[in-house]
């Protein structure tokens, strides 16, 4: 697929299908992903570990036990509610918003069940950051996680960023044994 061609066809997805990305795929992906260029001289500072099979399923359970818990999240970048970001950035998103509604058409309580399920997901990256990078490593890690993104849409393999798969660190800690010296930042699948 051409790069435009991929930057077209390139969409979120919040319900996938349960066909398994071949572990292959994933490996390529990665591999295409690594190319990206970063700041500081090439220093790359991200990492990737992708939860499939058992671990997925292990990962999601935990995620539904804290939602259901109504645990508080403890993302490592900032979040914030619409209405605090800068108004045309509001007026995107209420615009998005309304696709969006316009797009389920009363079928938002499937999308909740999607989301509570991680969207179905059959593999999830989770990307990462030393916790004392500088903040440009957020730059590389963004631009690195639409490579990644690209990649996988070259593959024919749909992808999300959501917030869901990272506002619970402590999953990849536990579940993934992502070291905690890690900054869980980023989360595709």
């Amino acid at each position: 697929m051409e790069t435009q061609a991929a930057i077209n066809h390139r969409r979120a997805i919040r319900d996938f299908q349960s066909t398994p990305v071949p572990q292959a795929d994933l490996i390529d992906i990665v591999r295409d992903a690594q190319r990206t260029p970063s700041w500081g001289g090439n220093s790359q500072p991200w990492k990737v570990y992708i939860a499939t099979g058992d671990s997925l399923a292990e990962y999601k359970r935990r995620f539904q036990s804290l939602n259901e818990a109504n645990k508080k999240p403890k993302a490592f970048l900032e979040t914030m509610a619409q209405g605090q970001w800068h108004p045309k950035e509001q007026v995107n998103m209420a615009k998005w918003n309304v696709q969006l509604a316009q797009t389920l058409d009363g079928m938002q309580y499937i999308y909740s069940n999607s989301q509570y399920a991680l969207y179905n997901a059959p593999a999830i990256a989770i990307l990462t950051i030393p916790k004392n990078s500088l903040a440009w490593s957020v730059y590389d890690l963004g631009a690195f996680a639409q490579t990644l993104m690209l990649a996988a849409t070259d593959r024919g393999i749909a992808t999300v960023p959501s917030y869901e798969f990272v506002k619970y660190p402590e999953l990849a800690y536990g579940v993934l044994d992502v070291p905690t010296k890690e900054a869980v930042a980023w989360a595709s699948d």
